[in-house]
């Protein structure tokens, strides 16, 4: 395409999805603002599991040992894709813990899987994601690379909202509010 023509399109996809690219001399991660949509929207959402599909299974080694999807026993639960490389990680981590001391997040277990952490060991870890606000209580998984893919993560932070049945209900890539988190618990 000429030269002329793709600088139009980028300029008309900078519109559409705007985002600010971070990190290195070769940028490789996208950070997008917040864009959330809930199951029954009439739109489509450029990134993530499809709503109202079943929740692609997450496996993985917590504090606890083996971690299983198996193991939330219809329980609705919230996984936040999550980097200590990115400082935008605490926005959605800070919204989690307040919807766990409402009403709707009562029950909600927290699936938080470190990705882009190569090299840091789960002490380095752990002490990322309490700097940055992430809720006691919460499942972290410290391999959640391979999830990326089954979940269709595209920038980062990304959270995905899972009801009791094990289906998507809500993915919000980029901040999310506490009330964005509440409306699609309910």
């Amino acid at each position: 395409q000429p030269a002329a023509q793709q600088g139009q399109i980028s300029a008309q996809v900078e519109e559409l999805v705007p985002h600010r690219l971070v990190g290195h001399a070769q940028p490789r991660f996208a950070i997008a603002p917040a864009r959330g949509v809930l199951a029954g929207s009439a739109f489509a959402q450029p990134g993530g599991p499809q709503l109202g599909q079943a929740a692609p299974v997450i496996t993985g080694k917590s504090e606890a040992g083996a971690f299983s999807m198996d193991l939330l026993n219809g329980q609705p639960a919230i996984v936040v894709f999550w980097s200590p490389l990115f400082p935008a990680s605490a926005g959605p981590l800070k919204a989690l813990a307040e919807v766990l001391k409402g009403e709707s997040g009562k029950g909600a277990a927290v699936i938080a899987l470190a990705v882009r952490a190569e090299g840091m060991d789960r002490l380095a870890l752990t002490t990322a994601f309490a700097n940055l606000g992430g809720p006691a209580g919460a499942t972290l998984l410290t391999d959640g690379n391979d999830s990326l893919t089954a979940y269709t993560v595209r920038g980062f932070p990304s959270t995905v909202v899972i009801n009791a049945e094990g289906r998507v209900v809500g993915f919000f890539e980029g901040d999310v509010t506490g009330a964005e988190l509440n409306a699609a618990l309910k």
